[in-house]
């Protein structure tokens, strides 16, 4: 499946992660250090624009608005009909950076 406004960016290989340099950052989707649901709507319209511009590689912490950061890229990947295998979702645990 082609992403309409797909973009080549630079990639770097990290860890046997090919992942490219610029990434989405998720830290205001759906709220910032607590979940705020009245955002919703435009965080998920951010990332729906993010994934039909070609953007790849998201940035999320389980910190990120307690969670619902990530569950909203999930329901926003989910909708768009792409795999979750070709998408590089870079998250945050107790410290750890996990990928």
């Amino acid at each position: 499946m082609a992403q309409k406004g797909a973009f080549c960016l630079k990639t770097e290989t990290l860890h046997n992660l090919t992942l490219p340099k610029i990434g989405f950052g998720c830290w205001t989707i759906g709220g910032q250090s607590s979940p705020n649901p009245a955002e919703d709507g435009r965080s998920l319209a951010a990332l729906h624009s993010a994934i039909e511009l070609g953007y790849t590689h998201f940035d999320t912490a389980e910190y990120y608005a307690a969670g619902h950061s990530e569950e909203l890229l999930d329901q926003a990947i989910r909708e768009s009909g792409y795999s979750h295998n070709r998408l590089g979702i870079i998250g945050r645990e107790r410290g750890l950076v996990v990928g």
